[in-house]
């Protein structure tokens, strides 16, 4: 709502939060899948209806089942089908593989609607996706044809979607805001089932704060926020764990291409960018932060969390970013006043945490031991 500047705030198409029988009933009448006009599927095409949902997602299952439960009311019979992510990943962006129904969830991107928009409703045709929505909206008959539709058109909303790109500012905004409308009250190739609202926990000395839109989960922005006047804010509490003697201090690292193929010849591609740059991290008495420079983009350049152990022996965990949270296998330390080296102990169980991380050992290896971290500050 925000990212169009709450022009739709009120907007509500359905005016049903807990669903309406009879109303669904009476516009099934109007369809040519109720071919009595009882309120009620009843033509081939209502019958076994595949709804997607994920096995590792917990709920989800559950809530596909009350879906297919409240669809039943007016004909259709939905057939629940739980799988793994990768099968149910096989067949995005497959329009042969006619997937009736799939239950899924959303994150915005950037705080603009051209990067969400054009990949979830526009065709290839508009050049910022290379195929098509799960809807396939924009689709030609031509192509209908050859994934073995049988329908011959489908709703087009690639004009609607150009004529927001050249936009800015206040314009653009009006311009997504009647698309996402329009979507909604005459296309709706998507039903929203639920949102997620994020709390954010504050000190007592906050007055005041500003959200970071550039986030998929909005954050406070640091720069943002107002403090009452006059407090000081109380010390850190000391750590409840053993902390290992290494020197507090800013240490700095860069790690290159040559350094990823040289401790894992295997390295993914697609994931060059994402491991290299500068590196510069704060250790302070068992908590570090650290942030990474490059000159590509990266997606998660910054990290914070804690580090214990003792004698030689350190364990890293990540805390944040959430969808980075992880605890690291212990690692042997040196320091020779100038520089901080690492050596893996053991990968532990890292390569089988994360299916879509098959490598996390080796990448956890290239973090810590491909170059020293040398002491700056």
């Amino acid at each position: 709502d925000s990212e169009e500047d709450n022009l739709l705030l009120n907007f509500d198409p359905y005016h049903a939060v807990t669903g309406d029988v009879a109303a669904a009933k009476q516009e099934m009448s109007r369809s040519s899948y109720d071919r009595n006009a009882d309120g009620t599927c009843d033509v081939p095409a209502c019958d076994g209806i595949g709804l997607l949902v994920r096995d590792d997602q917990p709920g989800d299952a559950a809530a596909a089942r009350k879906v297919a439960a409240d669809l039943a009311a007016i004909g259709l019979n939905v057939r629940v089908l739980v799988q793994d992510r990768d099968t149910f990943n096989s067949t995005y962006g497959q329009p042969r593989a006619h997937i009736p129904l799939r239950l899924e969830s959303w994150l915005k991107d950037l705080t603009s609607g051209s990067t969400y928009f054009p990949p979830l409703f526009g065709s290839p045709a508009v050049g910022l996706t290379r195929g098509f929505g799960e809807s396939l909206l924009g689709a030609s008959p031509a192509q209908l044809h050859l994934w073995g539709y049988p329908v011959a058109s489908v709703p087009n909303v690639d004009a609607r979607i150009e004529a927001c790109l050249p936009l800015a500012f206040g314009a653009q905004t009006q311009c997504w805001a009647r698309l996402d409308q329009y979507l909604m009250s005459d296309v709706v190739p998507w039903l929203p089932l639920l949102s997620l609202t994020a709390d954010q926990i504050v000190s007592s000395r906050v007055t005041a704060f500003a959200f970071d839109q550039s986030a998929s989960t909005p954050v406070p922005a640091l720069d943002r926020v107002a403090l009452h006047p006059g407090v000081a804010p109380p010390p850190s509490p000391l750590p409840s764990f053993a902390v290992p003697a290494i020197p507090d201090g800013v240490y700095r690292f860069t790690i290159s291409k040559a350094d990823l193929y040289r401790l894992d010849p295997k390295t993914d591609p697609q994931s060059i960018d994402e491991s290299t740059g500068t590196f510069t991290i704060r250790l302070d008495h068992g908590k570090f932060a650290w942030v990474q420079n490059a000159s590509h983009p990266v997606y998660g350049p910054a990290a914070t969390g804690i580090y214990q152990g003792a004698g030689d022996r350190v364990t890293f965990e990540t805390q944040a970013p959430a969808d980075s949270a992880l605890m690291l296998p212990s690692e042997r330390w040196t320091f020779d006043g100038h520089e901080l080296r690492f050596t893996l102990v053991s990968c532990r169980d890292l390569d089988h945490l994360d299916p879509s991380a098959p490598r996390l050992c080796e990448d956890t290896r290239t973090f810590f031991e491909s170059e020293p971290w040398v002491k700056v500050g």
